[in-house]
């Protein structure tokens, strides 16, 4: 009997159902049954013991910049919407309160902003890189507050406790569809983006080459896919549309995902990069970054027989290195 195929997520909880089911599809592709468990730990990574991951950007190029990764980028998440034209990207949608006063990022000057974690690319590094952008600093908030995921962060802004937060699309989406309170206490005052979506990484050691060119990383589409009754997935949504309902033609007792087709992909690590210079130095706050953000250019280039062309996106992500 062939071992399990160990899946592990390091992403928000609110997109665990989506993740939990590709597992499974994956597994079935390979012949195998999915061991699918969610990672609490970023040093996992390090550890070798997953055959996929589902990985922020940001501690994947950390580890694999100090050499601690076993990993590899093989296929790139599209999620469905026209805002993300068929591309391997996402967002990171910047929220206030419905009543609030603001109505632009640059109104947000001596707020309190809340972010999910500081190796979160989509909640917290973009909008350092945004701030960079506009040529300004620590000094722009009146404070910054760790939530520890994005769905606390979009609670912190409903109740008035912080004035913002830059939440990650597709999270954002999924919350608004399983919370319509929350639309009705939030807005949205812009976009940061896009950035490079989240990538799927399979082990090196642990898979064969060819299970990692496996067709089931090639191209594969999902969604009209039934899964059993029994298992507690919610239906994903079309990422541009909030309200979305779930798929109509759904058979009684099952539910359907139709969250994000995935191709396959190839990474490169752009060898450009530029360490922060020492007016951003003094720019961080130690008490919110205690070094710099290093920005790499992560690129996909799609590996699909149908798609052969190289997909057009090249996005500056920020990793926290140590100097």
């Amino acid at each position: 009997m062939r071992p399990p195929l160990r899946v592990a997520s390091h992403l928000a909880p609110g997109v665990l159902p989506l993740y939990a089911f590709l597992a499974d599809y994956l597994a079935d592709s390979l012949g195998r049954r999915a061991e699918f468990s969610v990672a609490t730990s970023y040093e996992r990574c390090s550890q070798d013991v997953d055959d996929v991951c589902f990985v922020c950007s940001v501690p994947y190029l950390l580890f694999a910049e100090l050499g601690h990764i076993h990993m590899q980028v093989v296929a790139a998440p599209v999620l469905i919407g026209a805002r993300y034209s068929g591309r391997p990207i996402y967002f990171s949608d910047v929220v206030v309160h419905a009543d609030s006063r603001y109505e632009r990022f640059a109104d947000l000057r001596g707020a309190t902003s809340a972010y999910n974690e500081p190796f979160s690319h989509s909640g917290y590094l973009v909008v350092w890189h945004h701030l960079l952008s506009m040529g300004e600093g620590a000094g722009f908030f009146g404070q910054m507050v760790e939530a520890g995921f994005h769905a606390e962060a979009l609670r912190m802004v409903a109740e008035g406790s912080v004035d913002a937060a830059a939440i990650d699309s597709q999270v954002l989406a999924i919350e608004l569809r399983d919370h319509r309170d929350l639309a009705k206490r939030l807005r949205s005052i812009g976009t940061i983006g896009p950035s490079t979506i989240q990538p799927v990484v399979a082990s090196t050691s642990r898979l064969t080459a060819a299970e990692r060119a496996s067709r089931f990383l090639v191209s594969a589409a999902y969604q009209s896919r039934p899964i059993a009754s029994n298992r507690s997935i919610a239906c994903s949504i079309n990422a541009s549309s909030p309200r979305a309902k779930p798929n109509a033609r759904r058979a009684k007792g099952s539910r359907y995902v139709a969250g994000f087709n995935i191709v396959g992909a190839s990474c490169s690590i752009s060898a450009r990069r530029s360490r922060a210079t020492s007016a951003l130095r003094r720019a961080m706050r130690p008490s919110i970054s205690s070094s710099p953000p290093t920005f790499h250019a992560l690129s996909f280039r799609s590996t699909s027989a149908r798609s052969p062309r190289a997909i057009p996106i090249s996005i500056c992500i920020g990793s926290r290195m140590k100097p």
